[in-house]
């Protein structure tokens, strides 16, 4: 691929970034030399928060919102605290590409003044900081959305239809949150440099494309974020960095306001979604409710009419029937993933009314050539005119997502037979689902846990589920890697391709010690609810083991 690289992109960089630190409020700057590689608890165990502002910010964001309406908190309260961790969580792992406190703390104050004034709360969400990943608008700031070339040419004139929709239901905005160039990285690297994971920020990625929402959620610097999805972005940090992540069934939720700068043409290909990152199964759930209670699709007529009960998601029948899988026969997950697996399954298998049916993923490799040749079907072209506008360097993981497309622009006659691959396809996974009778399925949320950096090439554990527009969970399973427990198998170990063996031989036993486990459970198209009973369910089962 071409070099564009120029070196006067680094002193623009640099600019940006100094820019951004110039935003910390004073009281949260933190001397970051010292620190070791696990800061995970900083907020917790530094001295730049007070003891109310972490007692706010260990709730979760239901909690939360519970205590602000009944006044337990101000909204001035709640924000200056998320406004401090998050400005540490930015300084130990580059998560930010923005932070705009004084407006929030504007925003708060006017929202505990009308609680004054009218005695109620504005909204469901009054006083609940939301942080943004960034190429989502909110009016006046910029989405340059992972490319130097647009920082400072995309300042938002008004917000995207979802902030509208959260700000209406009274909550409040205080950052923005990294990406990768492209947006199609499981991990978060661009001009800015990469975004770490707080369980170790020397060597781990916290995920991607919504990684930034990863490490910021991880460390407590945000209640409940906003991510996107086409082939892994909520799930990947998620998984990586121990929260719960929802892809919903794409075209439910609104997506006006969403930019990419071109990189992926159109949206019914790999159709994109946004989706909630949180610290609980019922604030994902909350966060659905709000936006769904809004009629999203009178505003985009593209958009399905579904309708989301405004009560707790209800119990699925008697017996609830849950395909799983260790392994999409493809590439075999590190020992962790196996482990977090295996103790999902002995959780359920106590339980009277869960079946667990074993299943195989069919064609996986014919799920990932469809993918992989739709996602840059004009061959990167847009994003090299990207990276020339600013002399910025292609990095590594965007050359490699964009070299597995056609090196040239598809032909009509070409991607007419992609979308009939792509089509046939999902009729032969609907009609394995069906034949198998499975409510959902549980499967591990990616080959490995956190990756370490520039390492993330193997995507269909949650890509798969892009394809054929299922909607997708990742939650933690409560455990962590384990040194003693999570050992490679030994010298000679034979790999089934190249991409096995490259998920085998880049799993750093040392230094992912202590990196949370994740779970994936995946449901039909439409049947957004039923994943969220069954992740309940799972959920309640691993706590009983505790």
């Amino acid at each position: 691929m071409t070099d564009f690289a120029s070196p006067d992109w680094q002193a623009k960089a640099a600019a940006i970034k100094a820019r951004t630190l110039s935003k910390i409020p004073k009281d949260a700057l933190i001397s970051i030399d010292s620190l070791p590689a696990r800061v995970i608890h900083l907020n917790f165990t530094g001295t730049h928060l007070t003891p109310l502002e972490r007692e706010i910010i260990q709730l979760d964001a239901s909690d939360l919102r519970d205590r602000l309406a009944d006044r337990s908190y101000t909204a001035v309260q709640v924000v200056r605290a998320y406004i401090k961790s998050a400005a540490v969580a930015h300084q130990v792992t580059n998560c930010l590409t923005d932070l705009f406190a004084d407006e929030a703390l504007e925003r708060a104050r006017w929202l505990d003044g009308q609680y004054q004034v009218t005695g109620k709360p504005v909204g469901r969400l009054h006083g609940v900081p939301i942080s943004v990943k960034d190429q989502i608008d909110i009016a006046g700031k910029d989405s340059a959305a992972g490319f130097l070339s647009q920082v400072g040419r995309n300042i938002a004139t008004e917000d995207a239809h979802v902030i509208k929709i959260l700000r209406a239901a009274g909550a409040v905005f205080y950052c923005k949150t990294t990406l990768p160039q492209v947006i199609m990285h499981l991990e978060t690297d661009s001009y800015l440099g990469p975004t770490t994971n707080p369980y170790n920020r020397f060597e781990i990625s916290p995920g991607g494309s919504s990684g930034g929402e990863g490490a910021l959620l991880a460390m407590r610097g945000s209640p409940l974020g906003i991510g996107t999805d086409i082939g892994g972005s909520i799930r990947s940090p998620a998984s990586a960095c121990g929260l719960y992540g929802f892809k919903p069934t794409a075209g439910i939720l609104p997506l006006i306001g969403f930019r990419n700068h071109g990189c992926i043409l159109g949206v019914d290909r790999i159709p994109p979604t946004q989706g909630p990152m949180g610290h609980s199964i019922r604030d994902l759930e909350l966060y659905m409710q709000v936006v769904l209670a809004a009629e999203p699709v009178l505003r985009e007529p593209n958009l399905f009419p579904y309708r989301w009960s405004s009560s707790e998601t209800p119990s699925p029948a008697k017996h609830l029937r849950i395909g799983y899988f260790l392994d999409d026969g493809v590439v075999v997950p590190t020992p962790p993933v196996i482990r977090g697996m295996q103790a999902v399954l002995n959780a359920l298998k106590g339980l009277a009314d869960v079946d667990l049916v074993e299943f195989t993923p069919i064609e996986p490799e014919e799920n990932w050539n469809v993918a992989s040749s739709l996602y840059f079907c004009d061959g990167g072209q847009r994003m090299k005119v990207q990276c020339a506008a600013s002399g910025e360097p292609v990095l590594p993981l965007t050359e490699w997502i964009v070299s597995q497309a056609a090196e040239e622009p598809v032909t009509l006659q070409q991607y007419s037979e992609l979308m009939t691959r792509r089509s046939e396809l999902r009729n032969r996974v609907a009609a394995q689902w069906l034949e198998a009778g499975i409510d959902v399925l549980l499967c591990p949320a990616g080959p490995s846990v956190a990756p370490k950096l520039n390492t993330a090439r193997y995507w269909n554990y949650t890509s798969y589920w892009n394809v054929v527009n299922y909607p997708a969970m990742v939650f933690p399973t409560g455990l962590h890697v384990d040194s003693e427990e999570d050992a490679p198998a030994s010298a000679g170990k034979t790999y089934r391709n190249t991409e096995d063996e490259e998920n085998s031989s880049t799993f750093d036993l040392a230094a992912s010690e202590g990196l949370p486990i994740c779970v994936q459970v995946v449901g039909r198209i439409w049947q957004d609810p039923m994943v969220f009973a069954a992740a309940r369910k799972i959920d309640q089962a691993l706590r009983r083991r505790e």
